[in-house]
Formats: structure tokens, C-alpha cells, sequence
């Protein structure tokens, strides 16, 4: 009875917890640390009345399995591993130290081949990638005993792999299918970076590790630039490159969770991403925010196996990671932070450990410098475009915040309301941007819950290194990404919290399973099949809400983008050369993304003053036949169109995000 009550009251504590959150965020607070001190009494309860093990502690669960912590992982390592001490290795295997001299050298050169604009860019980016490439060769030659994978090993493991790879296709299928329809908007950010990706292929944009478009780095619209060649010059062509970078973080969402959390967890997880309708959403998109989950992950399974087994071949390739998402969307930089939030943790924790660790974490650190290779040139020459983003949302480099405390707003009141939204986009703050706009939170109601009770069970944790990472990776995002943000929350600067948020559920899916086992008789494979029949649950409310409740609203970049979309679309079906009149200004401009990239080769002028007589329309150039779009608001200069242009009918097309019209064609033939 006792178990009973405090598993309810622990669970009543965290829904109401959070149910209160948005409307009075102090008591919200006060009942979610009541929660957790309801959790972390549990194992009390248990040792009291019946001397079972702990629920909190490191020990293993009925469902959720715990990793050993990184001492313990140390001392499973064979022990010649462990007393080698460097400078052994170099001399048993100096052809690792040579290779990995020999990649340092190599990085400087790639910065002075990236110079002369007529290495740019094949010959430089081959010295960059042969950088990293000697890097990775010299810590394989260095890593002792070398990873293989014995088939065995693979046998023994074909159903957990199949399982893998079946979620790995579900999650393509929900990415890619219908991928030029889906959003049914192309965003005029997704025109602008497809437009960068041409200029690519055209060969007018040759500097790989420069910036381009808003600053975004170039090497983005380099390798969108080979999508449009595989894929299609075309919308679908575009987006894929971001299915395939949303489906690889799949896969990379269990290879993290797997050692750390086991089998059963992994696989729940990566199940929750696979059909986690914030993440198809931005998977869906051409644009470079997907990079950062899976730019995240890459680096932090590569750290965690590599200070777990001390080696160093992961130690680089983590480093080369982080290198490599500076090259993506500036979420990215938040990574960096989250592995040195891990370090300090193992300062305060397990200092002799970082000691030992220290020339793995010099390799760290060089595969940094690799991974963004002359782009750090770049920046270091060009520090506005490394803070350009920071410079047009960042809440005290735009003056919101001297905004708001001229017009009597205090700074803990300024605080408290950024902190409320930031960290409340998950649970109980309605998304609001113009990139997603799905009016609810990030999370549904079942969803938060198991969400924050993933976060109570990972805080008992907190002498592990992964709940350092787990725990900063969260704060960081809203943090980082919310609070020091105009107009928080965003859901751009959220995408890379996606797989955390399914792992921290799965997480708290599994302590359920482990719950109801210590509250009910009920065998392993019954937990296990209610866990899996929640993620069913969940999965299916997810891809209902995304595809049969927010894709019809089409309110993905609003208005104008549909305005864009239409005209960009209704373009591309004209049989004949054509020349388009825009009376669009000044809502919008017909140099809009979203219409020169789907109709590229339409010419058109901006009609940017009302007309009141048809002599002021300037004549079309010869062979092509005018087509006159008007926004809403411009309407009354139909009838001056067609006085000049008469015999055709106007086509009225009617908005699907707001009940209405949408903008007026007049065709004449």
C-alpha cells in the first residue's frame, strides 16, 4: 500500500507540476521538486519495509540498465591497457604519433591552400578532408586493442539490428515520402539557402569554408549543392539532403543510449525519434538545423566510449565531430560547451581520471581544430559573421533588453519570464515561430510527464558522466537557445534538443516498466511489452498530429511564404515563356525565395507604386507573355490591368492557412 501511494503521489506531483507551470510557475516549480524528492525517497521506502535494492542507485533495474561508472569501465579494460602509459604506446606503435604530426601539418597547409582562390575548392577541400583522414589513421594505430566486431558478435545481435535498421527505414519513409509536398510551404529561408546551393553548382560561390547567406558557412550549400544534383534541381532535391541527416540521427540516438541506459531504453528511444513530429518537421526542411542533433550525438557517443575505454581513436573522432557541426547551424556551438560542462563534472568528481586522460583530450582538441578546419581562419578575420546570428535575436546585443527595462520591466522579472518560456517550450509553452507554429508545446501532455520524470531519474544519477552531459545538453538549449534569444521559444533553436527530449522519456518509460514490476508480480517481458506499447501510443498520437492535424493547416512561414509557394508553383505549370507583373510591395517583393527558386528562370518587375492609369504598366519584353499577380491588398488596380489587357478572367486563389482569399492572377492570352 505504502509503494502504491508514494508511486501515485510522485506521479500526481509531476502532472500537476507541470500543469501549473504556465499558469503559476512558482507553484509549478515547488510541486516538480516535490516530485523529485517523492522519487528519490522511494529507495528509502523500499530499504524500510522490505530491503529491496535501491530504485535511484546505479544498480540495475528491472528495465533500464545502468552502465558501470567510468572508473569501474576503466577497470574492465585489459590491464596492459591501463598501465601503458603514453609515451609506451608512441614507442610501440610510433607510426600513430607520426601520422598524427603529420595531420597537424597537414591542417596548416589546408589553411594556406584555402587562400589562393585558384585552390578553391576541390584541392582544398582535399587537403582539409586528408587532414583529418591522417588524424583518424594515427589514432586507429594508437588505440589498443583495436575495435573489431566478430560475426559471432553480428549473429548474436541480428534481432536487435534488424530492429535498428526496420526503425531506421520507418524513420525515411516518414522523412521523404511526398518530401516536395510536405510541408506544403517552400520557406523563403529554404529558397535562400537553395539559391546559395546553385550558386554552388554555377561555380560563382568557390570558398568551401567561408560564409554566405545570414553567415550561415558555406560548406552546407557545398554539400546541398550535391544533393541537387543526385536528387533533382528541384524542391524535392533540396529537402532530402535533410531526410538523409534526420534518418542518420536514428541509428545515432541508439549507438549513444545503447552502453549507457541498455537495449530496452535504446530501442524505445529511438523509436520516439523516429516519429517525433518536431523532428520529421525539421527533417522535412531544407535547411541546416537538422545537422546539429546529429552532429551532437556523433560527438558525444565518440567521447563518452572514449573515456570510458580510454580510446584514442574516439577521443578524435569526437573532436573532428564538433569540429565539423561549426560548420552547420549555430545551434551547433552549443556542443563544445556540453563536452566541457563533462569536463568540469570529471574535475570536481574524478580528477586523477582527467589527469591520465589528458593527452586523449589534447587529441580532442585537435580534432576540433581539423573539423572546422580554415573556416576558424575565417571567423578569426571575420568575427561579425561568426556573431552575425547573435547580433539580430540576441536579447542584449539587439537592445530588447534595455527595451524592456525602460518601459518599467525589472531584471528579475525579465529573467523569470525568459527562463519561464525558454524552459517551458518542452512541456507547456505553445511553439510559435513561423518555422513550425504547431500551437501546442514540443511535447504532448503524456509526453511531458514521462519527459520530466526522465529528468527526476537522470538528476539521482548526477555522479555519472553522461547525466553531466544530459543535463547541460538540456540547460544549454534553453539556455542558449531560449533565454538569451529574442521571442523565445523558437523551434530552430530547439532541433537539436530532439533526441535528448526522446531519450529522457524513453528513460522515464523505463523506471515506469521498473516501478510497476516493484509494485505489481508481473514478469520482465510483460513490462516490456506495455513500455513498448506506450512508445506505440505515443508514436501514433505523433504522426496524427503531424500529418493529419498540422500539415492541412499549411501554416508553416505563414502567409507570405504561401503567397510565394502558390506563385512559384503556378509558374512552373505555364507551357509558354512568361513575364510576371508583381503588385505585391509592400507586403512582399517578387525576389522572394520561395518564388525565384522554384521559378528561376521567370523574369519579373516589382510594381512597387500603385498605378492609376494602364500606361504605367511597362511593357513585356518581347516573346514572353505578362501574367499579373496582386496581393490582397493591391486588388483595386485589377481593373486598371484590365482595361489595357482585356478578354480574360481573373483566377481568385483562396488561402489554406487563413479563410480567405490569397492573391488574384490575371492571365490575359
Amino acid at each position: 500500500m505504502e509503494r502504491a501511494l508514494l508511486f501515485g503521489t510522485t506521479l500526481a506531483l509531476i502532472w500537476a507540476g507541470q500543469s501549473l507551470l504556465r499558469t503559476s510557475p512558482l507553484a509549478g516549480l515547488a510541486m516538480l521538486v516535490a516530485a523529485v524528492a517523492a522519487y528519490i525517497g522511494l529507495p528509502q521506502l523500499v530499504a524500510r519495509f522490505d530491503g529491496a535494492r535501491t530504485l535511484g542507485s546505479p544498480a540495475r533495474p528491472p528495465i533500464a540498465r545502468p552502465t558501470a561508472q567510468p572508473r569501474r569501465a576503466a577497470a574492465a579494460q585489459p590491464a596492459a591497457q591501463q598501465a601503458s602509459p603514453v609515451a609506451d604506446i608512441l614507442r610501440q606503435r610510433p607510426l600513430g604519433a607520426r601520422l598524427i604530426v603529420a595531420s597537424a601539418i597537414w591542417g596548416a597547409v589546408a589553411y594556406v591552400v584555402n587562400s589562393s582562390p585558384a585552390l578553391q575548392p576541390w584541392p582544398a577541400l582535399l587537403v582539409w578532408a586528408s587532414a583529418i583522414g591522417l588524424l583518424i589513421a594515427g589514432a586507429w594505430q594508437l588505440t589498443t586493442p583495436r575495435p573489431a566486431v566478430s560475426r559471432a558478435a553480428l549473429l548474436a545481435a541480428r534481432w536487435e539490428i534488424a530492429a535498428v535498421l526496420g526503425l531506421t527505414l520507418l524513420a525515411l519513409a516518414l522523412r521523404a515520402v511526398r518530401l516536395d509536398g510536405i510541408p506544403q510551404n517552400f520557406g523563403g529561408d529554404e529558397g535562400e539557402m537553395g539559391a546559395m546551393a546553385r550558386a554552388v553548382l554555377a561555380g560563382a560561390v568557390s570558398d568551401p569554408f567561408a560564409t554566405g547567406w545570414l553567415s550561415h558557412p558555406n560548406l552546407w550549400f557545398f554539400l546541398q549543392a550535391l544533393s541537387l544534383q543526385v536528387f533533382g534541381n528541384n524542391v524535392f532535391g533540396l529537402r532530402m539532403l535533410s531526410a538523409l541527416i534526420g534518418t542518420a540521427a536514428v541509428p545515432a540516438l541508439y549507438a549513444f543510449a545503447r552502453p549507457l541506459y541498455g537495449r530496452p531504453t535504446a530501442l524505445l528511444a529511438t523509436a520516439l525519434l523516429a516519429t517525433y513530429h518536431f523532428h520529421i518537421h525539421f527533417s522535412r526542411l531544407g535547411v541546416n538545423n537538422i545537422v546539429d542533433p546529429l552532429a551532437a550525438l556523433v560527438a558525444f557517443t565518440a567521447f563518452l566510449h572514449g573515456y570510458r575505454t580510454r580510446s584514442p581513436l574516439s577521443f578524435a573522432l569526437a573532436g573532428v565531430a564538433l569540429g565539423l557541426a561549426q560548420h552547420f547551424y549555430m545551434g551547433s556551438r552549443l556542443a563544445p560547451l556540453v563536452i566541457a560542462a563533462g569536463l568540469l563534472h570529471q574535475l570536481m568528481l574524478d580528477r586523477q581520471r582527467l589527469w591520465e586522460l589528458r593527452w586523449h583530450l589534447a587529441l580532442l582538441g585537435l580534432g576540433g581544430l581539423l573539423g572546422i578546419g580554415p573556416l576558424l581562419g575565417f571567423f578569426a578575420t571575420h568575427p561579425a559573421d561568426f556573431n552575425a546570428r547573435l547580433a539580430m535575436v540576441g536579447v542584449f546585443q539587439t537592445g530588447w533588453v534595455n527595451y524592456q527595462l525602460e518601459h518599467g520591466a525589472s531584471a528579475l522579472q525579465i529573467l523569470a519570464a525568459q527562463a519561464r518560456a525558454s524552459f517551458g517550450a518542452w512541456t507547456f509553452e505553445p511553439e510559435h515561430s513561423a518555422w513550425y507554429d504547431p500551437k501546442i508545446p514540443l511535447l504532448d501532455q503524456a509526453s511531458s510527464l514521462l519527459f520530466l520524470l526522465g529528468i527526476a531519474v537522470t538528476i539521482t544519477r548526477w555522479r555519472r558522466l553522461e547525466t553531466a552531459l544530459l543535463i547541460a545538453w538540456l540547460a544549454g538549449v534553453a539556455i542558449f537557445g531560449g533565454m538569451m534569444m529574442v521571442n523565445s521559444p523558437e523551434s530552430p533553436r530547439y532541433v537539436t534538443s530532439a533526441p535528448l527530449v526522446c531519450l529522457l522519456i524513453a528513460i522515464g518509460i523505463a523506471q515506469l516498466g521498473a516501478l510497476l514490476r516493484w509494485l505489481l508480480p508481473l514478469g520482465q517481458r510483460v513490462v516490456w511489452g506495455l513500455s513498448a506499447a506506450a512508445v506505440v501510443l505515443l508514436a501514433l498520437w505523433n504522426l496524427n498530429f503531424y500529418f493529419r492535424e498540422y500539415t492541412p493547416r499549411n501554416t508553416y512561414g505563414w502567409f507570405n511564404t504561401e503567397v510565394g509557394t502558390t506563385i512559384g508553383r503556378y509558374l512552373q505549370q505555364q507551357p509558354d515563356p512568361v513575364f510576371v507583373y508583381f503588385f505585391g510591395a509592400p507586403q512582399m517583393y517578387y525576389g522572394n525565395a520561395s518564388i525565384r527558386f522554384q521559378a528561376p528562370d521567370v523574369p519579373g518587375v516589382d510594381m512597387l507604386q500603385p498605378i492609376a492609369t494602364p500606361d504605367e504598366l511597362p511593357a513585356a519584353p518581347e516573346g514572353r507573355r505578362p501574367i499579373f499577380v496582386f496581393v490582397n491588398a493591391r486588388t483595386g488596380e485589377l481593373p486598371i490591368v484590365q482595361s489595357r489587357y482585356p478578354g480574360a478572367a481573373a483566377d481568385v486563389f483562396e488561402a489554406s492557412s487563413l479563410n480567405g482569399p490569397l492573391m488574384t492572377v490575371y492571365a490575359p492570352r
